[in-house]
């Protein structure tokens, strides 16, 4: 099983970890989009300090949109390879894939008809 998911082991490929850096970039698209709305509505409603201010604003965020787009090509490549090496694996043993199903679906049966 170790060869079907060798490339994960490389840094935070946690699928937990994947999933909050995920989170962690659309949170930050959406913060960086509220911004560009702001600066777009007060585009004639400042002054010369303010001007510059908006300027250093402008360029912060396009170096932010650069780098998010890079940390989410990078997650994305990461769920993609964790796909892969899971559908190579299930394809290599399928009776193990269906005896976990079957094992994992027994425990939450028995534990579920426990509580009644």
């Amino acid at each position: 099983m170790e060869e079907y998911f060798h490339n994960l082991n490389s840094g935070d490929s946690d699928m937990s970890d994947l999933t909050s850096k995920q989170k962690l970039i659309d949170d930050l698209k959406i913060v960086i989009s509220d911004a560009e709305v702001v600066l777009k509505e007060t585009a004639g409603q400042l002054g010369d300090k303010a001007s510059a201010a908006r300027l250093k604003l402008e360029e912060g965020i396009k170096v932010a949109k650069v780098r998010l787009n890079e940390a989410d090509k990078i997650v994305r490549e990461k769920a993609r390879i964790a796909t892969d090496a899971t559908d190579k694996y299930i394809h290599d043993n399928p009776y193990k894939a269906i005896g976990t199903g079957f094992a994992i679906g027994l425990i939450i049966g028995l534990l579920i008809r426990g509580r009644d």
